[in-house]
């Protein structure tokens, strides 16, 4: 059964990622929003993919973790550059 919802969420994310490929090469969207999207889903899917492969709490704490910080650092980088733009 864990192999099984491991490769669904698998599937789905990539799913996502082909989706979202397709917006940003027909809506043109910006560097920084295309890395956003796909980082944000990229850390999404990890996050599902470990919970349901079976790890426990304290195996997956760390690498949630290191995730929840990449996906602050990229969240709080853009805002950033995007309010700098705006006031010049």
């Amino acid at each position: 059964m864990e192999f099984t919802l491991s490769i669904s969420v698998l599937v789905f994310g990539l799913l996502i990622i082909i989706l979202e490929m397709f917006l940003i090469k027909h809506k043109k969207i910006g560097s920084d929003d295309t890395i956003k999207f796909i980082t944000i889903t990229l850390i999404i899917t990890g996050t599902l993919f470990l919970i349901t492969a079976g790890y426990s709490n304290d195996q997956i704490a760390p690498a949630v973790g290191l995730l929840g910080t990449i996906a602050g650092y990229l969240l709080g980088r853009i805002k950033n550059s995007n309010a700098t733009k705006s006031d010049d």
